[in-house]
């Protein structure tokens, strides 16, 4: 298991807790961390597998783009298809990768922010609550992850020919 450190951002103020890789999957660009807080209690933001996204509801991801410190973003969802995941726009920064997307309540967790299309329209990419629900269930429990959704083998930034669904509405269009 890999040791690392995990910072939380409250009011301004810094936490540093140590935590270790308890599973890790490059297929779904996810990993499952195990957190020793050392009594600090951070606050948690549920994943909802079941929450139902409607076209062009705004949602929020907070994030640390190129590096600097935690920014919130909000964006308004696109749709969903069976290769990309979610779709949403305007694209995330550079940097965000692994940011939660969260409904603009921030009850929920609706995504995990990993790419962007480089070409017109410019559309974020997250892999969608139910995989990322799956695979925590996974690495909790130490089972095998039922979800099917993959991210596509060349993860980060794709052209739009790349997943042709949201221009065209196709057939592959989940919402």
């Amino acid at each position: 298991a890999e040791k690392l450190e995990v910072e939380f951002f409250d009011a301004g103020t810094i936490t540093k807790c140590s935590g270790i890789t308890v599973m890790r999957d490059e297929s779904v660009d996810l990993a499952v961390i195990k957190i020793d807080t050392n009594g600090y209690n951070p606050a948690i933001v549920p994943i909802d597998p079941n929450y139902t996204l409607s076209k062009n509801e705004v949602l929020a991801s907070i994030g640390h783009p190129e590096g600097g410190m935690p920014t919130c973003y909000f964006c308004s969802y696109k749709g969903r298809d069976k290769t990309m995941g979610v779709y949403y726009t305007p694209p995330p920064k550079q940097g965000r990768s692994g940011s939660p997307l969260l409904s603009t309540d921030g009850n929920r967790v609706v995504g995990i922010v990993y790419g962007y299309l480089t070409n017109a329209p410019n559309h974020g990419l997250a892999v969608p609550a139910d995989t990322v629900a799956d695979f925590v269930r996974a690495g909790m429990t130490g089972t095998k992850r039922e979800s099917k959704w993959v991210i596509p083998k060349n993860k980060g930034v794709f052209k739009l020919t790349d997943s042709k669904s949201i221009l065209e509405n196709s057939p592959e269009l989940i919402d």
